[in-house]
């Protein structure tokens, strides 16, 4: 019976096609999810996410075949009442990081021939006062050559993990306050920074895009004026991606509509949006931009999100297609998506606990 329910999942072919051939539909199963799945870079596909349990998952093709790997918990979170709550957030093959639901900061990493916990607990405010983070989103970046990790406060604010080399290194909590201004906050899971970035981006509770810079040799930088939002809208989310030294950063008004930022100030392109989202709707998310090879297509896409369907954005042309949809609603705050050079994936999960994925 499994094997027949397996064979009618990967005969499921979405109707629409592109370029690419048609988009088929696997489901993954049920591990009872809360996060999305996050991506991690290596040699075969990996995909990791926290479950109902707090247990963090590994979804693995090895053998030819799907795996589902169980991390089980930090050692003692289940005796203090926490549990691993946010998407993942991987920093490289081997390393990734989650925020618990009592906003501590857990490291999980290969070293040694295994796997290994780390407790980075929470950073501390302008007042030297313990901050709790934010369980909804982490991210994670590399750029100026240094390992990094951030977080938004309960407060509202911006605080860094950083990697200092060195005798005397290791990992070092950073305060980046937030933008000048009064009442100024960012909002929950509004900031983003590309893997190789040199700035990272948020957008604050005015509705409005801010930035800051990674600073390199341990120097640190302020935020920035405000860089502004689209005419007559403000700003609800964003996905930052950097490839190749460029940085390109999309924007998602509250009217549902994708903006291309140009890099000066109050300066966005016109907005664009799938056909049959509405304005006033629920919110479109999108996942990190990527690029893959495939049919002989080159292409650059970001996939985007509404909770019933899930489309392709080609760039920089805002191409839309629909890959598929679900009846179940998807909870992702951002969608997985393959970055190598291959046909284009997408995993997100539902609110049911499912991982599903889509593929041509």
């Amino acid at each position: 019976m499994k094997t027949s329910l397996l064979l009618l999942s990967l005969l499921f072919v979405v109707t629409t096609r592109s370029a690419y051939g048609s988009w088929h539909k696997y489901n993954h199963g049920v591990k009872n999810l809360i996060s999305g799945m996050a991506s991690m870079p290596s040699s075969t596909t990996k995909l990791f996410g926290v479950g109902l349990n707090g247990h963090l998952w590994e979804r693995i093709w090895s053998s030819n075949s799907w795996h589902w790997v169980d991390h089980w918990v930090p050692p003692g979170m289940l005796l203090s009442g926490d549990k691993l709550e946010s998407t993942p957030c991987v920093i490289r093959d081997g390393k990734l990081f989650v925020v618990s639901k009592k906003g501590r900061l857990w490291e999980r990493h290969w070293g040694n021939g295994q796997w290994n916990w780390v407790f980075h607990g929470r950073p501390l405010n302008f007042n030297r006062q313990r901050v709790n983070l934010d369980p909804t989103k982490c991210v994670a970046s590399r750029g100026n050559n240094m390992d990094r990790v951030f977080a938004r406060g309960t407060d509202g604010e911006i605080y860094q993990l950083r990697w200092v080399p060195g005798l005397f290194g290791g990992w070092r909590w950073r305060a980046h306050f937030r933008p000048n201004g009064a009442g100024i906050r960012i909002v929950s899971g509004g900031f983003d920074v590309g893997m190789t970035g040199t700035h990272l981006y948020a957008i604050a509770n005015n509705g409005q895009l801010y930035r800051f810079r990674l600073g390199q040799n341990n120097a640190q930088f302020l935020w920035e004026n405000s860089f502004g939002r689209p005419s007559f809208t403000n700003l609800r989310s964003l996905s930052v991606s950097t490839r190749n030294g460029v940085t390109r950063v999309l924007v998602v008004s509250v009217r549902n509509q994708v903006h291309t930022w140009s890099g000066n100030p109050f300066s966005f392109s016109v907005g664009s949006r799938p056909n049959g989202v509405h304005s006033f709707g629920p919110a479109i998310i999108l996942s990190k931009e990527f690029q893959h090879t495939c049919r002989g297509n080159a292409e650059t896409m970001v996939m985007v999100r509404t909770p019933h369907t899930i489309y392709s954005m080609t760039l920089p042309g805002f191409a839309f297609t629909q890959v598929g949809s679900n009846h179940r609603p998807f909870i992702d705050e951002v969608p997985a998506v393959l970055q190598n050079p291959r046909c284009p994936k997408v995993f997100v999960v539902t609110n049911h606990g499912e991982l599903v994925e889509f593929f041509v």
